[in-house]
């Protein structure tokens, strides 16, 4: 018997900037960046792959719909490919990626997330 874990939700880039600490109305320097795929669905599925990665009769599927701006649907398609995730997807052409800046705060072990979606 198979079993089909299904995600659906929007996916988005991740831009990930470590800084030593946020203050609001101030300005600091990143330590690191990290840009991947992400979103809510998206990233629990990632997760779970780590879990259920090693069981063949478990499957991970997710649908959603992307913007296709600068040739990153593609792109974000295969990463999420790369982690056994099978995807249904729609592409929207004329549309750009949603885009999550993530701000980790390392002294208040925090993060703030700011979305852009169009």
């Amino acid at each position: 018997m198979t079993y089909l874990v299904l995600g659906l939700g929007a996916v988005y880039r991740d831009i990930v900037l470590s800084v030593p600490e946020f203050k609001e109305g101030g300005k600091v320097r990143a330590h690191s960046m990290v840009v991947r795929t992400g979103g809510n669905a998206t990233n629990s599925l990632k997760v779970l792959n780590t879990v259920l990665g090693r069981y063949p009769e478990y499957r991970l599927g997710l649908l959603f719909t992307l913007g296709c701006g600068e040739g990153l649907g593609e792109k974000m398609i295969r990463e999420l490919e790369s982690h056994s995730i099978n995807v249904g997807c729609v592409l929207r052409e004329g549309h750009d990626v949603a885009v999550a800046y993530v701000i980790e705060d390392e002294k208040r072990k925090s993060r703030s997330v700011v979305s852009w979606n169009k």
